[in-house]
């Protein structure tokens, strides 16, 4: 019988120290073409070329921008999102043209707040040949109503190249 005060102390402790932890938050997105929540689809189709299953967003003269991922961030978190962590798949038949990864942060009447593209070429060693990219955005400051957040890749060139599999992942 005196163990038992000891118990249900134990066991409330437990209780409350298992609920005040902060959970680890990083929602993930990812982006293998088939399925899913995507911007620009229009370029996405069996051109014989993929990391990943059957498709690939094909970049070229025609479309400069490739499939990517729109979103409100409220939508992804209550609370502002810090730091993201994008990775994608690429295949480029020009490695001395510039390809950036971008990422576009619009306020909620859709004027830019952030805009920055990171060259990609870099990733990139032999032409015709899936590599994989991987790049961490710190960022701004923004207010949440309304805020949304656009990552895509972006060929102003307007050289032939294929993008797969996109991974994102979201940090407070």
């Amino acid at each position: 019988m005196k163990k038992l005060p000891y118990l249900i102390f134990t066991a409330i402790s437990v209780i409350i120290f298992s609920c005040s932890q902060k959970k680890d938050f990083a929602p993930v997105y990812k982006g293998s073409i088939e399925g899913g929540d995507w911007i620009n689809i229009h370029t996405i189709g069996y051109y014989g070329s993929s990391h990943t299953g059957d498709c690939s967003s094909k970049i070229d003269s025609a479309n400069q921008y490739s499939y990517g991922f729109c979103k409100i961030l409220s939508e992804i978190s209550e609370n502002p999102i810090k730091k993201l962590n994008v990775s994608v798949w690429l295949k480029l038949a020009d490695i001395n043209k510039k390809v950036p990864l971008v990422v576009v942060i619009t306020d909620k009447n859709n004027k830019n707040i952030y805009w920055e593209g990171r060259d990609i070429n870099p990733a990139v060693k032999e032409v015709n040949k899936w590599y994989k990219f991987s790049s961490e955005y710190e960022l701004p400051k923004y207010e949440n109503e309304g805020t949304k957040v656009s990552i895509y890749v972006w060929n102003p060139n307007k050289n032939n190249a294929f993008v797969d599999d996109f991974e994102l992942k979201f940090s407070e």
